[in-house]
């Protein structure tokens, strides 16, 4: 059996008591794809918070062993150093900061 659990900002939440019950399923992961903000300060959007904070509830109740970060992380150059960059602190570090997100592993594909 597969459960698919599709998150956006307008309808994360209803699925977190879907969540739980996907919980028995045997590999529990999150996806998120197209997720990097503006391409000019500020770079975080009000979407992509929700769906953060529904991601972070959602992977909660399942037991998230992963995350797989799909798509664009930075539009629309980059960011022009490494992980250091203010660019990557405002639009990953500070938004994606539920535990159940910070403790997880990132796959980037």
């Amino acid at each position: 059996m597969r459960t698919v659990i599709l998150l956006n900002p307008c309808a994360c939440y209803s699925f977190a008591l879907q969540a739980h019950a996907a919980a028995s399923v045997g590999l529990t992961f999150l996806a998120v794809g197209d997720w990097g903000g503006q391409t000019s300060a500020p770079y975080t959007e009000v979407g992509q918070v929700s769906t953060a904070k529904g991601m972070g509830e959602v992977g909660e109740a399942i037991g998230s062993k992963f995350v797989l970060a799909l798509g664009d992380n930075f539009y629309s150059s980059g960011i022009s150093t490494d992980a250091t960059d203010p660019r990557f602190q405002q639009t990953f570090e500070d938004v994606y900061t539920a535990d159940s997100l910070m403790n997880t592993p990132w796959c980037k594909y």
